[in-house]
């Protein structure tokens, strides 16, 4: 109908970004800030779960109320946004299973799970099944943001994003 075409015209131009990464050392944090910053920069609206709670600074008792509302907002959260970047430099459990999560989203539903960047800053490439599971890889912020600009003014990934490194081991 009219009005699906319509609402899926205006779904389109949202553009809701979760960052799945590690945000446990000085490093890992930075990049986060980084990524956030460039989404910032952009006017895009992003869901950080580093804003939720750091579970290794709350006590046994903190930890005992709070992860399990952690682990639901973090999965609600991936299924309200759009799109997921998802840092790979510190091969980090908890950003594997949200990649994970996010990449059956979007076999299930590409209409309603949109794109998954990969990011680095430390210019590691992509290996077989992620190659297959996402849709580019981003090395650094300044690549990061330019081609998310390119996807925010024509909503299609630029080739250039998705020629992808070498595959990895």
């Amino acid at each position: 109908s009219l009005k699906t075409i319509f609402k899926n015209q205006i779904r389109n131009y949202d553009m809701k970004i979760y960052i799945a990464s590690p945000f446990f050392t000085e490093d890992q944090l930075s990049v986060v800030k980084k990524i956030e910053g460039v989404l910032g920069s952009l006017g895009i609206e992003f869901f950080s779960p580093r804003h939720i709670g750091v579970i290794k600074e709350m006590t046994a008792e903190e930890k005992k109320n709070k992860m399990h509302h952690i682990y639901k907002s973090n999965v609600d959260n991936i299924r309200d946004c759009k799109s997921m970047i998802v840092v790979l430099d510190w091969h980090d459990t908890g950003t594997i299973f949200e990649l994970g999560y996010a990449a059956a989203l979007k076999e299930l539903s590409p209409s309603r799970f949109d794109k998954i960047i990969t990011f680095t800053d430390k210019s590691k490439a992509v290996n077989l099944m992620l190659r297959y599971a996402i849709d580019c890889h981003a090395i650094g912020c300044e690549n990061l943001k330019d081609q998310i600009d390119i996807f925010k003014k024509e909503k299609t990934m630029s080739e250039e994003m998705k020629n992808f490194p070498e595959v990895s081991e």
